[in-house]
């Protein structure tokens, strides 16, 4: 988990309430701090940056952000102020000394209300910010190492199997 803070006066707050989810803020007071364009993820801890199948895409899970809904009360309903992520891995490699590889990377939204807490009066100016906590929580799931059955298949044989009264087109000759 981390977080940060970010402090908006009311009329900032009412602003970034209204644009969420426009081409102006897509994604909200995510939208300086997160674009999600070519993010992408190593899938072992020394992937190599010049090698594409090292690295595999952040991908998002769920819809886009959603409009924010603001009121005079000083409530913005819905805003962005979480990044979830959720990075899959696996034991691959030597069944006794598996290395665990990134298979799936996604990350999703978390909207919450947010009210200012000191509303400012109609006739005057707002000169005061408030604290709102933009918070990004990381989680890893190691998925079982048993999802795949070992199979060892039996060696190829070089002459195929033929039935027992197949006739074979062999003579013995007695001469030279």
């Amino acid at each position: 988990v981390g977080a940060c803070h970010v402090a908006l006066s009311q009329d900032e707050l009412e602003t970034a309430c209204r644009a969420q989810g426009t081409d102006d803020a897509p994604r909200g007071l995510y939208t300086p701090l997160f674009n999600t364009t070519d993010v992408v993820i190593g899938v072992f801890g020394d992937s190599d940056p010049t090698v594409p199948a090292e690295w595999i895409n952040l991908e998002q899970e769920g819809s886009d952000v959603p409009l924010a809904q603001w009121n005079e009360d000083g409530l913005c309903d819905g805003l962005v102020t979480g990044l979830s992520v959720i990075i899959y891995t696996a034991a691959v490699g030597n069944e006794m000394q598996p290395q665990n590889k990134v298979v799936g990377a996604y990350f999703s939204f978390i909207t919450t209300s947010v009210r200012f807490e000191q509303p400012c009066e109609v006739s005057s100016v707002c000169p005061l910010a408030q604290e709102i906590e933009l918070r990004t929580v990381v989680k890893f799931v190691e998925l079982p190492d048993r999802i795949m059955v070992e199979q060892v298949l039996a060696a190829p044989r070089i002459v195929p199997a033929m039935p027992a009264d197949f006739f074979y087109p062999f003579t013995l000759s007695t001469s030279g």
